[in-house]
């Protein structure tokens, strides 16, 4: 039986080892053994079932879908995200260490709160 695999897979169960995207027979190595699990957890599809009807494996239900394809957007721009400082930002050099990550100009000699307050308004704009 071959199965396609959905997701890149790795854990314990594959001693940290990756198991990428692709279609594997049920006994290929790169598969660890977690092939069931995987099926299980609908990270895996069966896409060929053994000949023989006394196989040691049972069916699983298999997804059959016509994909259709979405729509290209016309406009591809991201929306603006207003910038979050995150809260283990505490003191003034924190701050100011995020200010230049984000090219957001100031003075060295600016109070912490004028400097919040740059940051509020690089939001606005």
């Amino acid at each position: 039986m071959k199965i396609q695999v959905l997701i890149n897979y790795g854990g314990v169960d594959t001693n940290g080892q990756r198991i990428l995207p692709g279609v594997y027979d049920v006994n290929d190595a790169a598969l660890f053994g977690v092939w069931r699990g995987l099926l299980e957890r609908k990270q895996a599809i069966i896409v060929e079932h053994d000949a023989d009807p006394d196989a040691e494996t049972e069916p699983v239900a298999t997804i059959n879908k016509m994909v259709t394809p979405m729509p290209v957007a016309e406009n591809t721009e991201q929306p603006e995200v207003p910038l979050m400082i995150p809260t283990s930002v505490n003191t003034k050099a924190e701050i100011m260490d995020f200010m230049v990550d984000f090219n957001i100009a100031f003075e060295d000699s600016m109070t912490k709160a004028e400097l919040l307050q740059l940051i509020a308004d690089a939001n606005l704009s």
